[in-house]
């Protein structure tokens, strides 16, 4: 029991969009580009575009009053703590206010005020379970959050961040499976654990209203699935979760100080070098929720694919346009990915295995073209 081991790297489940049409009850909504700016943590941007929804459409309806019970008023008026397993739901709610406040407040660093929270959450609940014999303090955090945690019983990814904030994503049971898994440069054989029975899926699936959450994730020792989200026949799983994640396993060992945006560049690059079925909508995915924010990592580094990707395709500098990536063959693509990655994987041999980033040493990311 306990917290999982190692750097972790989210990966984001990719699910079914809607996109916009015309009908009797007005342009419908895209959820997925709500969904976007709640990965961005632009959730007032995500407010102001359904304040100007034209959809009569009953699913859209039901959508945008439950994204603005969670975000526009004061508190949350949803049921997210009440449906949440009761001996963490404390824990949680000291998350979901700092997660929410971050979100709506996108200038304010709420970092300190969370810390301070825990310690005093901690601080009370040792007194009544004795979970730890460590003193509690700022300084002490990560290893009294896994003590708590191990005390229910259960698993987690510690007290770390993902993106902008601290996260806290629990869960209850663990299945090991081996799984065989071909990359451009090489093969692996690495461990899997699927995850059961989900406490929290962290501030990624609140911003998101539970619908869209991380897949799984990566760390020097194993890969870790959310088991409800894959079908392990499936491209989602083949591609763009075991692929994927086995690219971060080995960079983890190759090169272990390197940055999550670049991880997560070189992670997205294997996806589009093998997907097939579901190519063109893993980048109209990218340009959905792309940022030029180097603070959140997954918006950061599909920026930096779709910017590097429009000039190895295009000569262009940034292509949003998705009828112009709909045109090209899924050779193409999966070409124009290949040779991103390896040239990638050549600066950074060149850099050497201590080196903590590449992307970020440039200012639009694609120099190396």
């Amino acid at each position: 029991m306990g917290r999982v081991v190692g750097v972790v790297a989210l990966c984001i489940i990719l699910l079914a969009s809607l996109s916009y049409c015309k009908n009797g009850q007005g342009e419908r909504l895209d959820i997925e580009v709500v969904y976007g700016y709640g990965l961005k943590g632009e959730i007032g941007k995500a407010l102001s575009m359904l304040d100007k929804m034209e959809s009569n459409h009953p699913e859209d309806i039901k959508f945008k009053d439950k994204f603005e019970q969670r975000f526009k008023y004061r508190k949350d008026r949803t049921d997210y703590l009440s449906n949440k397993d009761a001996s963490l739901r404390y824990l949680l709610k000291i998350y979901q206010d700092y997660w929410r406040e971050g979100l709506l407040n996108k200038s304010e660093n709420l970092d300190d005020k969370l810390k301070a929270d825990l310690v005093s959450f901690f601080n009370k609940s040792n007194k009544e379970e004795a979970f730890t014999q460590r003193p509690i303090n700022i300084n002490n955090l990560s290893q009294v959050f896994d003590d708590y945690i191990s005390l229910k019983g259960m698993h987690s990814t510690g007290f770390q961040k993902t993106g902008k904030f601290y996260d806290l994503l629990v869960w209850k049971t663990n299945e090991l499976e081996q799984f065989e898994i071909g990359l451009i440069d090489q093969k692996l054989v690495v461990d899997v654990y699927w995850m059961r029975d989900f406490v929290t899926l962290g501030w990624t699936s609140y911003a998101r209203l539970g619908e869209r959450y991380p897949g799984g994730w990566a760390t020097d020792e194993a890969l870790y699935a959310v088991a409800k989200g894959y079908d392990k026949n499936s491209e989602k799983f083949k591609v763009n979760y075991l692929k994927h994640e086995a690219q971060h396993f080995s960079d983890y060992q190759q090169f272990p100080k390197l940055k999550s945006y670049d991880l997560e560049y070189r992670g997205k690059l294997i996806e589009l070098a093998y997907g097939e079925e579901y190519l063109h909508d893993r980048l109209s995915y990218f340009i959905d929720n792309a940022s030029f924010d180097k603070t959140n990592a997954h918006p950061y580094a599909n920026y930096c694919i779709i910017r590097d990707m429009s000039q190895k395709i295009f000569g262009e500098g940034y292509v949003t346009e998705k009828a112009r990536w709909n045109e090209l063959t899924n050779q193409q693509i999966q070409q124009a990915a290949t040779d991103l990655y390896i040239a990638n994987t050549e600066r950074l041999n060149r850099l050497g295995k201590e080196t903590e980033h590449y992307l970020g040493e440039y200012e639009r990311c694609s120099d190396f073209l």
